[in-house]
């Protein structure tokens, strides 16, 4: 699991390559490497704070739906067992992780974004939780 930023420090993602600038058989690290881009937290009580990481953010996410979309955004080994996943709820307007804090009132570093994948390949009562509030949103 990647760590959090100490409080007020900029969250630093790199830009990564698209997918088409990628061989084949490398489009599933790059996509996984993608992926952790939603793990990042930022502050958007400041437009300013972080630009460039929230576009870089925003570019990969355009991307991904696209490559998702797409026929080419099939993965090899799509039954991997991996071991975390980041999951993203679209509410009709974009994207968000979805973050589970360990207690309310919990600062923002605290936040937990991946979570650990269990033998039933759930992420257990968040994944229900979530899936849920997708469902009554679509009512």
């Amino acid at each position: 699991m990647h760590s959090s930023p100490a409080p007020g420090a900029v969250p630093q993602i790199e830009s990564l390559p698209l997918f088409r600038d990628v061989a084949i058989l490398e489009r599933q690290a790059l996509f996984l490497r993608k992926l952790w881009i939603f793990s990042v937290l930022f502050d958007f009580s400041d437009t300013l704070k972080s630009a460039r990481e929230k576009e870089v953010k925003r570019q990969t996410l355009s991307e991904l739906v696209d490559f998702v979309q797409s026929s080419s955004g099939q993965l090899n080994e799509q039954e991997k067992n991996y071991s975390e996943r980041v999951m993203l709820i679209y509410d009709g307007l974009h994207y968000d992780a979805l973050v589970m804090s360990p207690y309310d009132g919990a600062p923002e570093e605290f936040d937990q974004t991946l979570f650990s994948v269990r033998s039933d390949r759930s992420i257990g009562p968040v994944e229900n939780f979530a899936l849920n509030l997708v469902k009554d949103a679509q009512k």
